[in-house]
């Protein structure tokens, strides 16, 4: 599974490239310093253009006798630069467990209030952190 460190990373090494600007990439650098797999790789670069963070085209792999070579063409937009320089994935994942863990709280508070329903609530937002903290980790 791909996770937000991962898309972070990546966007961190996209980042460098002059914005709007068409250039062509030699992703075999990104990949050994990133130590994705292609596939991983591809990916996310498929993700970051789906949300508008990028246009790429042509990742092609090419196997001599000596090397591999993997490279395509890539622009990056301004909104990439913008949402890494404001925190990128990692913020948005802090700020979702923040979220969930003051939901929590919250529903500890009202749980006095009607025990039965707030618990059956508490119990699944527990669930839903702690899932969320699995994750965070990885």
């Amino acid at each position: 599974m791909i996770t937000y460190k991962e898309k972070d990373a990546v966007l961190e090494k996209l980042c460098t490239l002059p914005p709007e600007k068409m250039m062509q990439i030699r992703c075999d650098d990104l990949l050994n310093e990133l130590e994705l797999p292609l596939d991983d790789f591809k990916a996310i670069l498929t993700y970051f253009q789906r949300i508008g963070f990028i246009q790429f085209q042509n990742l092609v792999s090419m196997t001599t006798l000596t090397e591999r070579k993997t490279t395509c063409y890539l622009l990056l937009h301004l909104e990439a630069v913008e949402y890494f320089q404001r925190g990128g994935f990692t913020l948005v994942e802090e700020q979702l467990v923040k979220n969930l863990e003051k939901l929590e709280l919250e529903l500890e508070q009202l749980q006095s209030q009607m025990p039965t329903k707030i618990q059956t609530i508490s119990s699944l937002i527990s669930a839903i952190v702690s899932i969320v903290g699995f994750f965070q980790k990885g």
